[in-house]
């Protein structure tokens, strides 16, 4: 079941690949002018512990401090039949070509965890998040970004995947 969503995340990725790359003469213009990108994320979360998956929503912003490297914020929110997470964190990103970004991100997951007989129990762990996004240019400063991150939070791992809309400015 596990490997499944794995898959299905991989194959999104994948997919979003093709078609991906602006002129480079426009991606080279962007470096110079656009400094920040805010996003907004859709997707699901598996916790491979317990093998439940949610609802995952979220947002991010980034500011390009010297290209390729940003530094930013993300806040996401993800719901599932056991456990609701709301977790911050602040990522170091990495854009090795124009169009894929890479981040690691120390953060905070405030985590409710309930199960049907037993009280609901709620705790803060420290989080860990890498991740990467592959971008498909919508128009100028607009794109489509497919993700697959996974998050280390105490004991357990996570996999978060989906689509994000982001604006440059």
């Amino acid at each position: 079941m596990v490997k499944g969503r794995i898959l299905l995340a991989a194959v999104v990725l994948a997919l979003s690949l093709p078609g991906i790359l602006p002129a480079q003469e426009h991606e080279e213009a962007r470096q110079h002018h656009l400094k920040n990108a805010v996003g907004l994320f859709l997707g699901a979360s598996t916790h491979l512990d317990t093998d439940d998956t949610g609802f995952t929503a979220g947002a991010d912003y980034e500011r390009l401090v010297v290209y390729p490297w940003g530094v930013g914020l993300i806040v996401d929110f993800a719901s599932s039949a056991i456990e609701r997470d709301f977790i911050v964190a602040v990522p170091l990103y990495f854009h090795p070509t124009h169009w894929l970004r890479l981040s690691a991100a120390p953060g905070l997951e405030v985590a409710g965890h309930s199960e049907p007989g037993h009280e609901a129990e709620i705790h803060n762990e420290f989080l860990v998040r890498a991740g990467g996004e592959g971008e498909m240019e919508l128009a100028p400063d607009f794109a489509l970004a497919a993700a697959f991150k996974v998050d280390w939070a105490g004991d357990r791992w996570t996999l978060v995947y989906g689509l994000g809309l982001v604006v440059a400015f």
